[in-house]
């Protein structure tokens, strides 16, 4: 009864942004690891970098999983109307998507949520990915490349066998692949190399770098401490299991300080998923 009534009301909610979106291709990339690619040129032809999707993991009729999933945008094609998701496989709802078949139907919100904004005039930007964060900052890489800028990119991984998009990302992007084990590219982390990556792209702190920046919480605030020292400016998108994704339930709220020091709470679905990386407090 319960379940019923919480689909129904999100039904009302969103109304008719609800999206029938046919399966074009699912690709397990790496071990766990999927791409899918969707029909849905709505999204294809108005998303921006950082924006998500908000897809049901559940067949027609089902509640089970109850929940959507929001999914990171990684890439588009506005002539074919096609949209890419990666993510990585952890639960039954992940699970149910990585199953479907070419042909079938999925059911999409989107594209939700404010992304990233272009770097200011003169400003280099420099991409900073860890793991699946990667998702995200491929579709930006494409679009400032299409406008004629050239992207920076740090992309981390673990090891060099865990590493994916590094080889699209090229065609869009200076890339360095950084690893933890020192398998591939740079040893380390990849937050232990900001210092050097700007000497890279040609410009020393707070000189003429956008940071961009999607990964886990640890790397975002080692991030988000060298910015602070450093005096960097920079965005970074955040991650956050959600209920509704249209702002209504505050089930993904991230704590927010302001400029004066003043703490708020906005909405990772609505607010974000993009935030100046200095205001967010990372815990």
């Amino acid at each position: 009864m319960c379940s019923t009534t919480a689909a129904s009301f999100l039904d009302s909610e969103i109304g008719e942004s609800h999206l029938n979106s046919r399966v074009i291709r699912v690709e397990e990339i790496k071990r766990n690891i999927y791409s899918v690619l969707l029909e849905c040129p709505e999204i294809a032809c108005s998303a921006e970098p950082g924006q998500f999707v908000h897809i049901a993991v559940s067949s027609l009729g089902s509640t089970d999983p109850l929940l959507r999933r929001p999914m990171s945008i990684c890439d588009v094609d506005p002539s074919t109307g096609a949209v890419e998701i990666v993510f990585r496989l952890v639960g039954k709802g992940t699970g149910w998507l990585a199953g479907r078949k070419s042909g079938e139907s999925v059911d999409v919100i989107g594209p939700i949520g404010n992304g990233f904004k272009q770097p200011g005039s003169g400003r280099v930007p420099l991409l900073i990915a860890g793991g699946l964060g990667i998702a995200p900052l491929h579709f930006l890489a494409k679009t400032l490349a299409s406008s004629e800028i050239v992207p920076y990119v740090l992309a981390g991984f673990a090891t060099g066998s865990e590493a994916i998009l590094v080889d699209r990302l090229s065609r869009a992007a200076t890339v360095q692949l950084v690893t933890e084990d020192g398998s591939a590219g740079l040893k380390g982390k990849v937050t232990e190399h900001i210092r050097w990556a700007i000497s890279w792209v040609g410009g020393p702190p707070p000189g003429n770098i956008e940071l961009y920046v999607c990964g886990p919480a640890a790397m975002i605030k080692a991030v988000q401490d060298f910015c602070f020292q450093s005096g960097l400016s920079g965005q970074v998108s955040l991650e956050s299991r959600m209920a509704c994704g249209i702002g209504a339930c505050l089930g993904c709220v991230q704590r927010v300080r302001s400029h004066d020091g003043r703490e708020r709470y906005e909405r990772v679905c609505v607010d974000g998923p993009v935030f100046d990386i200095r205001q967010v407090v990372i815990c």
